[in-house]
């Protein structure tokens, strides 16, 4: 399984691969780097947030797979990919 291109392009490969499972947000957090090889700028924390730059990569990227219906919020810090109708 190679290293993806992108951020997103990982998250979307952490949801097939958990193909019918709701995932939290720190489930892709811990999966990420299995998809995605993090640069050192990435893994730094954010100058105003006390957390590595990443994870709000990762939050507005699940906001935007959420906006174009990739994934479905099921509760608080919670998805699913949306099963797609045939």
């Amino acid at each position: 399984m190679g290293y993806k291109d992108s951020i997103e392009e990982a998250i979307i490969c952490i949801f097939r691969n958990n193909k019918g499972k709701i995932l939290e947000v720190r489930d892709m957090y811990n999966q990420l780097e299995n998809y995605y090889e993090l640069t050192k700028y990435q893994k730094e924390d954010d100058t105003k947030y006390p957390f590595p730059r990443y994870k709000h990569m990762v939050r507005s990227i699940i906001a935007q797979l959420k906006k174009k219906e990739i994934i479905i919020r099921i509760g608080y810090n919670q998805y699913k990919l949306k099963e797609t109708q045939k």
